[in-house]
């Protein structure tokens, strides 16, 4: 399945799928994805010729659908993935009972 790159990315709604590829022309900041349930695992693929960042909560993206990185973002190259696991019962920011991608591995 193909998300489209784009400036910014919020809320972005994905479908059944367990991978997905970044297409397009443009550098993006991606803030958060839609459709998360507890223990689903998402890798996501950087196709196009530009770094993509994914961004540590993000306020532009529902808080249920934003990342957890460990770092304030994350970037990948060309070519390189980021995989994800959608989490419950977290507690992020002093806030009990949060859901949220947590991000597992980049290559």
């Amino acid at each position: 399945t193909s998300i489209p790159s784009a400036s910014s990315i919020d809320d972005y709604s994905l479908d059944a799928a367990a991978f997905y590829k970044i297409s397009g022309t443009t550098a993006s900041n991606i803030n958060g994805f839609s459709n998360g349930s507890s223990g689903r695992f998402i890798i996501v693929a950087n196709n196009t010729n530009k770094n993509q960042t994914f961004n540590q909560e993000a306020t532009s993206s529902a808080a249920s659908n934003r990342f957890v990185l460990g770092v304030a973002n994350k970037t990948i190259g060309v070519n390189q993935t980021a995989t994800f696991i959608y989490l419950t019962g977290l507690t992020v920011g002093g806030s009990g009972s949060q859901s949220r991608w947590v991000l597992t591995s980049t290559t």
